[in-house]
């Protein structure tokens, strides 16, 4: 010990140790505050009511939010063309991603992108033969450019049509028998099925009786 403890002091002295605890005391009470809020991600302190300027600030943790508008499932993503600011490029084009933007509650907000490939929870159809059409979401069918091919779709749904050019179309033939002739296309035979009374009538020419003729 560099001082003798049971020495007596001048009163200057004792006054200069008041006045160094004087001062520590005044300084501590200028940091007491009186107020306190939360303003752009800052618990701020104040010494009064109604003070505008903090005595202390601490950063606090920023609160993230879902954007909704940004967040949103890209099909056929394309990353240079997307506006991901500030994001790194995932090498993702051209497959289905869900893109995840998050921002912080500041005035001007911060937004983080992630980028999640999809393409294994999205099914992928591929069309069994050249009659199917697949293209995105949309399946169709597709119609052969195959001369003579009479099928085609309708408003309603795939109609099968009729070739009239294949029909000899003659005065008179309506109720005609209708055969095939060399080259395939259908012909007026110009023959009808005889009626009742037709067949009656020959019959009553040689059996009169057996036909109920003149006996």
């Amino acid at each position: 010990m560099a001082y003798d403890p049971e020495a007596t002091a001048k009163l200057k002295h004792i006054g200069s140790l008041a006045s160094a605890i004087s001062n520590t005391i005044n300084t501590l009470d200028g940091k007491k505050f009186g107020d306190a809020d939360i303003k752009d991600g800052k618990l701020n302190f104040y010494a009064n009511v109604g003070d505008t300027t903090p005595i202390k600030s601490i950063d606090l943790p920023a609160e993230l939010f879902l954007d909704q508008v940004r967040t949103t499932f890209v099909p056929n993503f394309a990353f240079a063309s997307g506006g991901y600011t500030n994001a790194t490029n995932p090498n993702l084009d051209g497959k289905p991603v869900l893109v995840i933007a998050v921002k912080d509650n500041a005035t001007s907000p911060t937004v983080t992108y992630s980028f999640l490939n999809m393409e294994a929870l999205v099914d992928t159809y591929a069309p069994l033969n050249a009659g199917i059409s697949i293209s995105g979401y949309s399946i169709g069918a597709r119609i052969s450019a195959t001369a003579g091919n009479l099928l085609s779709i309708a408003a309603d749904g795939l109609f099968v049509g009729h070739d009239d050019s294949k029909v000899d179309t003659v005065a008179g033939a309506a109720g005609n028998i209708v055969v095939f002739g060399a080259d395939g296309a259908i012909a007026d035979s110009g023959s009808k099925f005889a009626t009742d009374a037709e067949v009656a009538e020959l019959i009553n020419q040689y059996f009169p009786t057996t036909a109920g003729g003149n006996g």
